[in-house]
């Protein structure tokens, strides 16, 4: 999983000091877009383990869902608009070697070729690894597609953020400056 640290409002842009991902459990980071509270709130909250020999589906569509879930709506973060909650926010669930999404509107899902792209510069990072199929040659990749869209779009912003999360749960982490 791969983010920049950019974040922008009606009149500014600057880079953040911490990255917009977290390691949440043993074997689980978020990739957060979106809504800064999502991700304030979501770095203060415990989330249930994920050791051993686990059901990932029942763990991420079950309790980490539901741990999401409640974390935004106690802290009112879940909004109400013409009926559908939404909680502005985008978030990339990584567990075990699998990506997962949880939509603004706080349905979850796995998209079929393991990769997920949101924020600003989603049309660019998709754009740079379109031609690439396998799976490793996208995790290399991963950086290509952050420099590629920081060229194309204002709002991303150095440094990149590059979590690997292997299919053991074990959590590589690296920052990019230039």
């Amino acid at each position: 999983m791969g983010a920049d640290r950019g974040v922008s409002g009606e009149n500014f842009i600057e880079s953040l000091k911490q990255p917009k991902m977290l390691s949440v459990a043993d074997g689980v980071i978020l990739g957060i877009s979106g809504c800064a509270l999502t991700h304030n709130i979501l770095r203060r909250i415990s989330f249930p383990s994920c050791k051993g020999n686990i059901n990932i589906d029942d763990y991420v569509y079950g309790d980490l869902s539901e741990t999401l879930r409640s974390a935004l709506e106690n802290h009112n973060v879940v909004t109400v608009d013409q009926g559908e909650r939404t909680i502005g926010s985008t978030i990339l669930i990584g567990v075990k070697g699998r990506l997962f999404r949880m939509q603004p509107d706080l349905s979850v899902y796995e998209s079929l070729d393991n990769r997920a792209i949101v924020g600003w510069g989603a049309p660019y990072a998709l754009g740079a690894l379109h031609g690439v199929s396998d799976m490793d040659l996208i995790a290399l990749d991963v950086l290509g597609a952050l420099r590629a869209t920081a060229y194309y779009c204002p709002f991303v912003q150095l440094p990149f953020d590059l979590w690997t999360l292997s299919r053991d749960g074990v959590l590589s982490k690296d920052v990019v400056d230039a």
